[in-house]
């Protein structure tokens, strides 16, 4: 995004420097939040229970397309 403004600026004749910002730092959140980590619960537990239904079938991957990926 700001190398899109900058070349606005640039086509409209204004030179900024390479020091100056143009949009303000992100801030990045200390903690990741409720979604993401539910999310990644959510992943691991799904993986875990493929593979132990790999396990219970007998062979890799049986399981996996008796399921069906979503």
């Amino acid at each position: 995004m700001e190398i899109w403004i900058r070349s606005i600026a640039r086509a409209g004749g204004v030179e900024m420097p390479a020091s100056a910002r143009v949009l303000e730092p992100r801030v990045q959140p200390r903690s990741p939040g409720l979604r993401p980590s539910l999310a990644r619960g959510l992943r691991r537990a799904g993986t875990y229970l493929l593979r132990a239904g790999d396990r219970v079938c007998g062979e890799a991957g049986k399981a996996n397309a008796a399921i069906g990926r979503c």
